[in-house]
């Protein structure tokens, strides 16, 4: 069985749809023909949409002080509990 889209709407990677684009897409399903049966074809009309995305920061840290010569790693806040 592939799959394939009519348009970057859509993109298709293995049996996994994934909205690239807002908009629409056709996905089209071929089953290859074998020794019992003829080729088959299946479309399927798709509909997308992308949703605004919120990326949020904590507070400001403050000032980081850098002297030439000494090295620093910059870190990042253990993770939040589940």
């Amino acid at each position: 069985m592939t799959f394939t889209s009519n348009n970057a709407n859509c993109t298709i990677a293995s049996t996994t749809l994934t909205a690239a684009l807002a908009g629409g897409c056709t996905v089209t399903a071929t089953k290859a023909a074998d020794t019992n049966y003829n080729q088959a074809t299946a479309t399927v009309a798709v509909t997308t949409s992308l949703n605004a995305q919120t990326i949020t920061f904590g507070a400001n840290p403050g000032p980081v002080t850098y002297a030439p010569g000494r090295h620093f790693s910059p870190s990042r806040p253990p993770a939040a509990a589940h």
